[in-house]
C-alpha cells in the first residue's frame, strides 16, 4: 500500500477532517481542523510479507510527519487519538511504527496561524515489488468435433 493510498484510507475513516499528503499543504491557513502528511525520508529494509499480488523485493520504512490543527489542545488531543486510530486501521497494526520526537507547534510561529498544532512521526512499512508477471489470457477455445456414442472414428490407415 502506498502512502496516497493510506491517506485516501485515513481520509474515508476521518469522514469530514480534510486529511492532505505534501509539504505545501502545511503552510495552508484553511479550515480546521486539518491533518497533513508530509514524507520525510525512507529507509530499505529486507522484505516482509506485505503484498501477496507480486513479489516483494524490499521493505520501504517510509516516514511521514504527521501535522494536526484543531482550533484548541482537547480539539487537537482528540484528533490524535483519532488519527492514531486511522493509522491503525488503515495501514494494519505490524506496518507502521510510531517513532521520533512529537509535540505541539509552535504557536507563534506562520504554521498556527489558525488554531493549535501538534506534530507526531510514523513511518509506513510499503512493500517494493518486482513488476507484476505477465500471463496469458485464453480468448478462444478452438471446437473440435464431437464422437456420439457406439461411432467410432475411422482409422485413416486402414483401407
Amino acid at each position: 500500500m502506498a502512502l496516497t493510498e493510506i491517506t485516501t484510507a485515513i481520509q474515508a475513516l476521518l469522514g469530514s477532517t480534510p486529511v492532505l499528503l505534501g509539504a505545501q499543504n502545511k503552510l495552508e491557513n484553511s479550515e480546521l481542523p486539518r491533518v497533513v502528511f508530509t514524507p520525510t525520508g525512507d529507509k530499505f529494509g529486507p522484505p516482509e510479507s506485505l503484498d501477496q499480488d507480486a513479489r516483494q523485493l524490499w521493505t520501504r520504512n517510509s516516514g511521514c510527519s504527521v501535522s494536526i490543527w484543531a482550533a484548541d489542545i482537547p480539539g487537537v488531543e482528540t484528533l490524535i487519538n483519532q488519527i492514531i486510530s486511522a493509522i491503525h486501521t488503515a495501514a494494519g497494526a505490524p506496518n507502521y511504527m510510531l517513532d521520533g520526537e512529537a509535540g505541539w507547534l509552535d504557536q507563534q510561529g506562520s504554521l498556527s496561524n489558525q488554531g493549535v498544532g501538534y506534530a507526531f512521526h510514523v513511518a509506513f512499512k510499503v512493500p517494493v515489488t518486482d513488476a507484476p508477471r505477465t500471463t496469458a489470457t485464453v480468448t478462444t477455445i478452438p471446437q473440435t468435433n464431437v464422437m456420439s456414442e457406439g461411432d467410432p472414428p475411422e482409422d485413416e490407415d486402414a483401407g
